[in-house]
């Protein structure tokens, strides 16, 4: 117990007037002159004594009385959370939410003030600070040392991170279990965001001995809008973009919103629009036919139309490049017919957004100088001799992609004394199926060349009639098979470069694989999985990001969005991984070029509202969900007084001194009616 004003304690001594008004007061008989004293009766010592005794319940409740007032005009007040058992606590963890949502309407520095104030109270019990978002961190391990924890406390701010509260519980208890004593209590400062609990995860349930004191520093309904994703083609080969850039706009609010949606390009306006958003909804805006300098261009969507502003822009890349030079080697034929590129050629360069120059020609008009051009190299059915396989085997090793098909012009001899010794795999003989032939199966739906065909899990319409045997290599992977189970396409590597071998025809030799609505999509994504994956538009806050390290194995200076030299990463054979932690364009700064990271707040984050704390209090510690309801309820406007006004709020609240007025009052009414009675008792005897 607290007290607003302490000096009025003074006023005890007030409660000595009613010991001194007994001790004092005498009733004195008028003076009589006697002649002889010998008539008068003595009255027994014992007889006052009695009479005396028979007043002291009068004195008890004038003094309590009086000692009530007293209590009232100290203005007493109980901190919130102190807890009668604080002394029997050993160990006790302050849980401070930091992610992004609690930038919103101060909610971080409420919890601040609360933490603080938790510093201050558990002066018994040893205490640790824990900041958490999508992970948590043990920033202060558990101390007695008061001031560290204020110090560290001072310097925390909000992040730009998600939030998973069933995590920091869990670690946190793992953390406390492994303590030795009993006592042991997480207070969770946090805002109760509604996507703070993933679905489809088992919920936190505390564990025997360990309790929870949440501070809710939210609300149900916190309104938002905010640009939640953005899609489109990251790398384009033209000046102009053609394809649509979508913006996805929603609107996390209780009531329709109208926002201002511009697109920048490069820090310069492209273009404006205006649309409403029905309450908890989304729309998408599409931008297209801008042009694009060369190299890396940065755009930016920003939404204007609410309050918070620490998601309101949406930073991406578009990178505009030279095509990729690619061959493709297959067997010279005569005559003006197609050639058994046909298929392949038409589809590696459909589109106007065509990421390659391909050229076509037979081995005896390839040499060393177009080989070392080309990022690309497709052997489509082709024999080559030991020379020109040396020379496609080092620009393999030296970073050059390489597709491999086989079927009936392919020599199993001189493949496999170019290769074999290289991949460790020679094609066998050739198998042919009669009838409808075979349909591909067993598809990889994870690797990426199977990207767009995950929700159908295999090809079904493409028939193959033959193929040739092999047999996988050490370290090879199998992406696809047959039905009967043979290899369909496998993929190894060699040095820096990655191999595809697919074991049938790319024309209608032996499938009819050219004439489904697999085939372009397939070619295209087998190609640019050989060329490296495709650059995001942008990363998000608390994503792994790959860093690729120069020919040489440099790694670059990495600066933040806040214009931080991050410390260097741990390396590996090709480059390194970074986790990204707050939004805008991250800088690389590599010996001879600059390259960029855009990072975004995830879109979960961005939805401010609310959870039942008290449901969710019921559901972690199996109290009923009625009372953790009201406890939470009463938490909440705590929390908002605390922060705000301070001990002031509480006593105004509690306002425990009118009770105490009422109590004194009744007091003096009821010493009022016992000393009345005394009196008429007297007059009586």
């Amino acid at each position: 117990m607290s007290f607003l004003t302490p000096l009025f304690w003074l006023g005890l001594a007030a409660t000595a007037i009613p010991i001194i008004v007994h001790l004092v007061r005498r009733t004195r008989a008028p003076r009589v002159d006697f002649p002889s004293l010998m008539f008068v009766r003595k009255i027994p010592q014992q007889t006052i004594r009695r009479r005396r005794l028979q007043n002291l319940l009068l004195l008890i409740l004038r003094c309590f009385a009086l000692m009530l007032l007293v209590f009232a005009f100290v203005r007493p007040f109980i901190k919130t959370g102190q807890a009668g058992g604080d002394a029997k606590r050993g160990v006790e963890v302050i849980l401070l939410d930091r992610s992004l949502s609690m930038r919103y309407e101060g909610r971080f520095e409420r919890a601040r003030i609360r933490a603080q104030r938790l510093i201050d109270e558990r002066s018994t019990s040893r205490l640790a600070l824990v900041l958490f978002d999508e992970g948590y961190e043990v920033v202060v391990p558990p101390t007695d040392d008061r001031a560290q924890l204020k110090s560290r406390l001072a310097e925390v701010a909000p992040g730009f991170g998600a939030t998973d509260l069933d995590q920091a519980l869990r670690g946190v208890e793992s953390l406390l279990l492994r303590l030795p004593g009993d006592g042991k209590t997480i207070h969770l400062l946090t805002d109760f965001q509604a996507t703070s609990r993933k679905v489809g995860e088992p919920p936190y349930r505390a564990a025997a001995g360990i309790a929870i004191v949440p501070f809710n520093v939210g609300r149900p309904d916190g309104a938002n809008i905010a640009t939640t994703e953005v899609v489109g083609t990251s790398t384009i080969f033209q000046p102009k973009y053609s394809d649509p850039l979508t913006a996805r706009v929603s609107n996390f609010s209780s009531v329709r919103a109208d926002a201002r949606i511009e697109f920048r390009l490069n820090d310069r306006p492209v273009e404006k629009r205006e649309i409403s958003i029905p309450a908890r909804e989304s729309r998408t805006v599409e931008f297209s036919g801008f042009n694009l300098n060369e190299g890396i261009n940065r755009g930016t969507i920003i939404v204007a139309g609410d309050d918070f502003d620490a998601d309101n822009r949406s930073e991406f890349l578009l990178r505009r490049t030279a095509r990729s030079k690619a061959l493709v080697i297959e067997t010279a034929t005569g005559g003006g017919g197609r050639g058994e590129s046909f298929y392949l050629q038409s589809a590696l360069t459909a589109g106007a957004n065509n990421p390659f120059e391909l050229e076509v020609r037979s081995p005896g008009r390839v040499g060393t100088t177009e080989l070392r051009e080309q990022r690309l190299i497709i052997l489509n059915d082709v024999g080559l001799n030991p020379g020109l396989a040396t020379e496609v085997i080092n620009r393999v090793e030296g970073g050059t992609g390489l597709i491999v098909a086989l079927g009936p012009h392919t020599d199993s001899a001189v493949f496999e004394a170019g290769f074999k010794a290289k991949l460790g795999i020679s094609p066998g003989s050739v198998v042919e199926r009669r009838g409808d032939g075979l349909m591909f199966g067993g598809v990889s739906g994870e690797h990426p060349i199977f990207e767009p065909f995950r929700q159908a899990g295999r090809l079904p319409t493409a028939r193959v009639r033959a193929y040739r045997q092999i047999e996988p290599a050490v370290g090879a992977t199998v992406l696809a098979r047959y039905d009967d189970g043979a290899p369909a396409l496998i993929e190894s590597t060699l040095g820096r470069g990655r191999v595809l071998i697919l074991t049938t025809t790319l024309d209608l030799t032996w499938s009819d694989l050219p004439l489904t609505p697999f085939y372009l999509p397939l070619l295209r994504q087998m190609a640019r999985h050989l060329l490296g994956t495709e650059p995001a538009l942008a990363a998000t806050v608390g994503e792994s990001v790959a860093i690729d390290a120069t020919p040489e194995g440099e790694l670059p200076t990495i600066d933040s969005p806040s214009e931080k030299r991050l410390p260097p990463p741990v390396s590996g054979s090709t480059g390194a991984v970074i986790t990204v932690t707050e939004p805008g364009l991250y800088r690389l700064r590599y010996p001879d070029r600059t390259s960029q990271i855009a990072v975004n707040i995830g879109g979960r984050e961005s939805d401010l509202a609310g959870l039942d704390s008290g449901q969710v209090m019921a559901e972690m510690t199996g109290q009923d969900p009625v009372k953790s309801a009201e406890r939470s309820s009463q938490a909440a406007f705590i929390t908002e007084s605390d922060a705000n006004e301070g001990p002031n709020a509480i006593e105004a609240r509690q306002r425990l001194w009118f009770y105490l007025l009422i109590a004194a009052l009744l007091l003096f009414i009821t010493e009022g009616l016992i000393a009345r009675r005394i009196r008429a008792a007297k007059l009586i005897n």
